[in-house]
C-alpha cells in the first residue's frame, strides 16, 4: 500500500489540521509520503508515476480521520473505497451540510450531473453503500483497478472526473465507509458553481 497525502503547497490554517494528523499517522505505521499539488499538472504527474504499482491511500489536505479509519480502508476487499465526510456550502447568507463521499449520476431537464446522497446515515446496512462515483478526498484505490485505468496529464479537478468516467466505463462501484469524519472547508458557490446542481437538487426524485 502507498499513502499518499496531497497539498496544495498553501499556507491556509485549516489545513494544519490534517497535516498533524498525517504526522501522526506515520509515527503509527502509515507512512504518508507528501504530494505537492501547487503547480496545475503537479498532482496529475506524480500520481501517474505511482500508477499501478501497489494499492493506493489517498488523502486530500482538508480531511481529518482516525487511525481506526485508515486500517478499515487498508483492509476492505473492495477494489475503490472512499470515506464519507462532511460539505458544508455557503449558499447566500446561510449554510447546507451534507454528508458526501460519494456521488451518484443524475439526467434531468439541466441535463447530466452528479448528486451528492446525503443520506448514507439512513442506509439500513452501513456496511453496503455505494455510489457511482467519488473525488479523491481519502480513498483507497486497489491494484488490480488501476491496471484497467489509464490515467492522463491534466489538472487535479479534471483528473478526479476521468477517474469517475472510467468508473462508469468499467461498472465499478465506489464503496463508502462510515463514520463521516471532519472536512475543514466551507464551499462557496459563487467559486465553485459546478455545485449548484448537486445543491438544488430535489433529493425526492432520487
Amino acid at each position: 500500500m502507498m499513502y499518499l497525502h496531497i497539498a496544495s503547497g498553501r499556507n491556509y490554517e485549516r489545513f494544519n489540521e490534517t497535516n498533524m494528523f498525517v504526522e501522526y499517522a506515520k509515527q503509527n505505521g502509515f507512512p504518508f509520503v507528501k504530494l505537492d499539488a501547487l503547480e496545475d499538472y503537479s498532482y496529475s504527474k506524480k500520481l501517474i508515476e505511482l500508477w499501478n504499482k501497489d494499492d493506493i491511500m489517498i488523502i486530500e489536505e482538508d480531511k481529518v480521520p482516525t487511525l481506526d479509519i485508515l486500517h478499515e480502508l487498508e483492509i476492505c476487499h473492495h477494489p475503490f473505497c472512499s470515506q464519507s465526510y462532511i460539505v458544508t456550502f455557503k449558499v447566500g447568507d446561510g449554510i447546507k451540510t451534507y454528508s458526501a463521499g460519494g456521488w451518484n449520476r443524475v439526467s434531468s431537464g439541466v441535463g447530466s450531473f452528479y448528486h451528492i446522497p446525503w443520506c448514507f446515515t439512513n442506509y439500513p446496512d452501513k456496511t453496503k453503500i455505494f455510489t457511482d462515483t467519488t473525488d479523491l478526498g481519502l480513498v483507497k484505490i486497489s491494484k488490480s483497478l488501476q491496471e484497467k485505468i489509464k490515467l492522463q496529464v491534466c489538472k487535479f479537478d479534471v483528473q478526479q472526473f476521468r477517474i469517475s468516467e472510467e468508473l462508469t466505463r468499467l461498472g465499478v462501484k465506489v464503496h463508502i465507509h462510515l463514520p463521516t469524519i471532519k472536512h475543514n472547508h466551507i464551499i462557496n458557490l459563487t467559486e465553485y458553481p459546478h455545485y449548484i446542481n448537486m445543491v438544488n437538487y430535489d433529493q425526492n426524485k432520487m
